[in-house]
């Protein structure tokens, strides 16, 4: 236990029996006892989730092989165009064509073709049209009143 040898223990518990006497010496290592248990209780959540989340990782791993490859739209471009890119620059012409044409290829989805911009009710941050909300009420809103506080005397 924490690479404490059998010899390493029996010094300290004969430190503790010298320190503690013998009649404190029991109820001293049971809540040393109560306490290791506690904090293994504790700490047993965050372990149980690491083992989840390192099983997860792992299945990732296995099923669609390396995770943390390039996405498919930096991988086309060079080290600078990426760099540029991802700084907020322009991407590469070829790229772009390249995209567009995967786009007409690909089928379409019915959802996204029915969706406008109007079935969205909150700002977008790159909106050129300032944010309006919806006008759906017709009924102004109910007046809410609040209770006095009670005086505390």
């Amino acid at each position: 236990m924490f690479g404490i040898g059998l010899p390493e223990m029996l010094i300290i518990g004969l430190v503790a029996l010298v320190v503690l006497g013998p009649d404190r010496l029991p109820e001293a290592a049971r809540n040393l006892g109560k306490t290791i248990a506690d904090i293994r209780r504790a700490t047993e959540p965050a372990r149980s989730a690491w083992t989840d989340m390192t099983t997860e990782i792992n299945t990732a791993i296995t099923a669609t092989g390396n995770p943390w490859t390039v996405h498919p739209i930096l991988e086309k471009m060079t080290l600078e165009e990426r760099e540029n890119y991802m700084k907020g620059g322009e991407m590469p012409e070829r790229v772009a064509q390249e995209l567009e044409q995967m786009e007409r290829e690909a089928p379409s989805s019915p959802q996204l073709d029915t969706l406008e911009v109007a079935d969205l009710d909150y700002p977008m941050p790159h909106a050129e049209v300032p944010f309006l909300p919806s006008t759906s009420f017709s009924a102004e809103p109910e007046p809410i009143s609040y209770p006095a506080p009670e005086k505390i005397s």
